[in-house]
């Protein structure tokens, strides 16, 4: 039986590579973890080491000259310049390809080996020999697959979870299958063919292109709630001589219809920003509007309204415990009669605490201090 040890089981630069995984979870834009939020994601290059490491032999980085001692240390030394360099995210294209070259000359020699038949890196990459299969069985975001797939190989995913799924397919399937502009499929971002219609301009145009269409929808609907907010790095274009006064802050010209379009109408001028949330908004909901259950004249926020009505199955118990009618739902306002006289009703000791919660009961069952 012949020694198959591989590198993964002899030395890996596991501070190099903790450092930059460390320096990744940083990384907000372009990284699959934007895709969707996976818990248990592992660092993409933690992912890479581990593949190449376990698809290479230990003796990878070993010189031929010296003692044991001497190739020991020399191969360890070799091996940790160039898996620092491999595992660095996103990575040099040029250290990558290196990396596949590797890998395939390892598995042909391999495949040599077990077929009896002398097999080349040109036999694999023309598909006459299988490349390196990778399986992982409880894939979870797909990052060990992600990185045997940018490292040459054919890549198994599999995961109980349906989200994951998803998630796989989202990072592994669809950009192969679906990343390229495709002349013979319909989309919206593509060139027009002889029927002129749209074609596929490629997953990322297309899904861009939804993706705004989307936003463009909403900022129609409630767009007027957030309104534009000077850009404080905003830097007006500075005036010619011999021009007119320029506006930096004016809409700029635009087509007939304009005004009959809700999307346009609401998107920002030049030199403004569209705010998630705003003061108004705010304001909205700390403000104290009046108690709305007719039994007293209590304040309370929007913010504690919306808890008052997530409390309904908690208050609709209290009312049966002191024995008042529940003639309505919570939130919708009771009856001017609903309590009848039992605004003396003995209140258990758990519903006299200070928080807004259980001030809220005590204001729905007309025994707070406003009611008195």
């Amino acid at each position: 039986m012949t020694d198959d040890k591989r590198l993964i089981e002899d030395y890996l630069p596991i501070v190099a590579i903790s450092a930059e995984a460390s320096r990744e979870k940083s990384v907000r834009k372009g990284h699959i973890s934007t895709v969707h939020l996976w818990w248990a994601r592992r660092p993409l290059v933690a992912c890479r080491a581990a593949v190449y490491g376990a698809l290479m032999p230990a003796s990878q980085f070993v010189p031929n000259g010296g003692s044991d001692a001497q190739k020991k240390s020399l191969g360890r030394a070799n091996a940790a310049k160039f898996i620092t360099a491999l595992c660095k995210y996103p990575g040099s294209p040029q250290v990558i390809k290196e990396a596949q070259a590797h890998i395939l000359k390892a598995h042909a020699e391999r495949l040599s080996t077990e077929q009896g038949k002398t097999v080349t890196v040109e036999d694999i990459i023309a598909g006459r020999a299988p490349r390196p299969r990778v399986l992982d069985m409880f894939a979870g975001g797909g990052a060990i697959p992600l990185e045997a797939l940018r490292l040459g190989c054919d890549a198994y995913a599999n995961d109980l979870n349906p989200v994951a799924h998803i998630i796989q397919l989202c990072t592994l399937v669809y950009p192969q299958k679906f990343g390229k502009p495709d002349a013979t499929a319909r989309g919206m971002t593509g060139p027009k063919n002889e029927k002129g219609e749209t074609t596929w301009g490629g997953l990322a145009d297309e899904v861009r292109y939804w993706g705004n269409w989307v936003l463009e929808k909403v900022r129609g609907e409630i767009g007027d709630l957030y309104p534009a907010i000077p850009d404080p790095e905003f830097e007006p274009p500075k005036k010619r001589k011999g021009d007119k006064d320029f506006d930096a802050f004016a809409e700029p010209q635009h087509v007939m219809g304009f005004a009959d379009d809700p999307q346009q109408k609401l998107k920002a001028t030049r030199g403004f920003l569209t705010p998630v949330g705003n003061a108004d908004q705010l304001a909205r909901l700390i403000r104290k509007p009046s108690c709305p259950f007719i039994c007293c004249s209590e304040q309370f926020s929007l913010v504690e309204k919306f808890a008052l009505e997530q409390i309904s199955v908690e208050v609709a118990a209290f009312f049966q415990f002191i024995g008042q009618p529940f003639a309505h739902r919570l939130g919708a306002g009771f009856g001017e009669n609903c309590f009848g006289d039992r605004k003396d009703a003995v209140i258990p000791c758990q519903f006299r605490e200070a928080n807004i919660f259980d001030q809220i009961i005590l204001c729905a069952v007309g025994v707070c201090e406003a009611s008195k």
